[in-house]
């Protein structure tokens, strides 16, 4: 399901109590919204209200079940052997009639993160199969590198520095994190790219 930057913003930024109050808002000016109803949905279940997260999915059309375990693992053997756009098209109906299924969302941000237009798609599904798979330190690392992209750059350092903790020994060998880290070290307070932009504006 496709999202406009300015209604997953915040929630990229991990500010889910203001997401919260500006969907809400959203909803009150166009009640049958279908996107505003799937955000909000999932910011509900980050709070711990997943009553309402699961009502508000099944309101527009979306089942909040978990389905067939194995059905992401198809869709995604589609684009290991090259067919991303029916791996897409199955993931995608996946996340529409078994939205609980962690993978589905998971193996969706995967495959269109690296492109720039899906960019804002990619972090809801990856922020989907966080609140969904908290314990998952993948979901973690995921996260972390959608806030990175959009140069959430704080937030992406604690959604990596919880991968690592939930990952253990395995992190220290995950390179591309370990270069995401030290790079986020540097931008972030008291780096010294941080530093120079304040001394060189």
């Amino acid at each position: 399901m496709p999202t406009g930057p300015s209604r997953s913003a915040l929630i990229v930024g991990d500010h889910l109590e203001s997401a919260h109050a500006v969907l809400a808002m959203n909803e009150s000016l166009v009640p049958d919204d279908v996107l505003t109803h799937f955000l909000q949905a999932w910011v509900e279940w980050a709070r711990g209200d997943t009553v309402a997260a699961r009502a508000r999915l099944e309101r527009i059309g979306v089942r909040a079940v978990r389905g067939d375990p194995a059905a992401a693992a198809r869709a995604l053997d589609k684009a290991a052997a090259g067919d991303t756009t029916a791996a897409l098209k199955m993931l995608r109906e996946i996340t529409r009639t078994a939205a609980l299924d962690p993978a589905a969302h998971a193996g969706l941000s995967d495959l269109l993160l690296p492109h720039e237009s899906a960019a804002n798609e990619a972090a809801i599904h990856a922020f989907a199969a966080k609140v969904l798979d908290p314990a998952n330190p993948m979901a973690w690392r995921r996260w972390g590198l959608c806030q990175a992209m959009s140069r959430r750059y704080e937030p992406a350092q604690r959604s990596f520095k919880k991968y690592v903790e939930l990952a253990g020994p395995a992190a220290s060998r995950d390179e591309d994190v370990q270069r995401w880290m030290a790079m986020l070290a540097r931008v972030g307070p008291g780096g010294d790219i941080a530093q120079r932009s304040l001394r060189d504006p």
